[in-house]
């Protein structure tokens, strides 16, 4: 199939529902024999082997009209490129491919496709838009990454209990994804054996690495307690304004909270989350400032298990009110009077595009003024059965 397609696309992955070795292993085989060929067909026109299993539309891609793998830059620099009618495509071939490592040794697929591109230096260009990396050993890590174009790396995910030296080690690396758009990391721990000077001197390896990333827009921090005293310096070293940022189980300190709204890089937030984020002892002010900046992109608040009091509830209110892009809000796990929720969905009334609101579950039934209230807020002129809210196209979800 390899040997004969007439596109520059081939899009493999999309044709598996997994990867299948033995399909690879001949496509590969293929590319080595059309490789191998002093006068290659004229009618092989493949530049790029994607390997990803990517939904959308087939038959675009399996063409080669949509490349959308490939970086600004790169993509811009392929196009000044012509390769000629007689000798077919231009080299390196490309070979796309998202990397997900979840156990500690790489499977067979891995290791086939990691020895293959090796003994094809300089004529294979490994590509790989999603990075999601487990606890493998630090040296096979930085294997992987050397065989990479980090520039085509679009979302990185660590999700491994990697001491803070690890971190920085692999920080360097990610400081040259120049593209990176989405960084996901959590469980990261400290060493009781460090000294506070090592401490300090790893972590300024590690936030100057976000001064590099001029791309970046969405930030999950997850369980990631190194952060703490640091996160609106991360913030500020960052290009571009953050689209998404999401902080959950994560500790908080009182400078990390008050300079939250003085970052000018979360003005343009459409969604933010600070699930399990204890807010209890913070001032509200931070946090009614960034929702006033943010007022007009905000689309998903999460304010799920917070320890959001009355007082600090009542204080974001005609704040809140002012997200008109608003759509999702969630607020469970806080203990909240029913007056100030009764306060709160009068607020929200307002909000044309809110479509799903989550709180605790409570006896609606007892509760006529609260009735009511659910009632205008879904916007339905009958007069409906309460247990039946919850399937309404506008959405009020009281959770257990």
């Amino acid at each position: 199939m390899v040997q004969a397609w007439p596109f520059t696309r081939l899009p493999l992955g999309a044709l598996m529902k997994k990867p299948q070795l033995g399909m690879i292993r001949a496509a590969l085989e293929g590319l080595d024999m059309l490789a191998a060929q002093q006068d290659r067909p004229r009618r092989w026109k493949l530049q790029v082997l994607d390997l990803r299993n990517v939904h959308g539309n087939f038959w675009r891609t399996w063409s080669g009209a949509v490349v959308d793998a490939c970086s600004p830059g790169v993509m811009k620099e392929r196009q000044t490129v012509k390769a000629s009618p007689d000798t077919g495509p231009t080299l390196p071939l490309k070979v796309l491919v998202n990397l997900c490592f979840q156990r500690r040794s790489l499977n067979a697929f891995y290791s086939f496709l990691f020895r293959w591109v090796d003994e094809r230096k300089g004529l294979i260009q490994l590509c790989c838009q999603k990075l999601q990396m487990c606890p493998l050993p630090v040296r096979t890590i930085e294997k992987i990454l050397e065989r990479l174009d980090l520039d085509f790396i679009q979302q990185l995910d660590v999700q491994c209990c990697w001491s803070l030296s690890t971190l920085a080690t692999f920080a360097t690396y990610w400081g040259q994804m120049s593209n990176l758009r989405q960084l996901f990391f959590s469980q990261v721990y400290v060493s009781a054996y460090a000294s506070q000077e090592e401490r300090d001197q790893l972590m300024d390896d590690i936030t100057s690495q976000f001064a590099k990333m001029d791309s970046l827009r969405r930030l999950y921090l997850d369980s990631v307690f190194l952060l703490e005293g640091r996160l609106c310096q991360v913030l500020r070293l960052l290009k571009t304004p953050l689209e998404t940022l999401s902080i959950t189980d994560c500790l908080l300190s009182d400078p990390d909270w008050n300079d939250l709204s003085g970052s000018p890089n979360l003005d343009q937030l459409i969604h933010l989350t600070l699930w399990g984020s204890k807010l209890t002892s913070f001032s509200p002010e931070p946090l009614v400032i960034l929702l006033e900046n943010a007022a007009a992109t905000l689309e998903t608040l999460n304010l799920q298990d917070c320890g959001i009091t009355n007082s600090q509830l009542q204080a974001i209110l005609p704040v809140l009110s002012c997200c008109s892009q608003l759509r999702v809000l969630s607020f469970n796990g806080n203990d909240i009077s029913m007056s100030v929720l009764s306060n709160l969905l009068l607020h929200t009334s307002r909000l044309t595009q809110l479509s799903l609101e989550k709180f605790n579950r409570m006896s609606i039934r007892t509760v006529p003024t609260l009735q009511d209230l659910v009632i205008q807020k879904v916007q339905h002129k009958e007069a409906l059965p309460i247990p039946n809210l919850e399937y309404l196209p506008r959405v009020l979800i009281l959770q257990l």
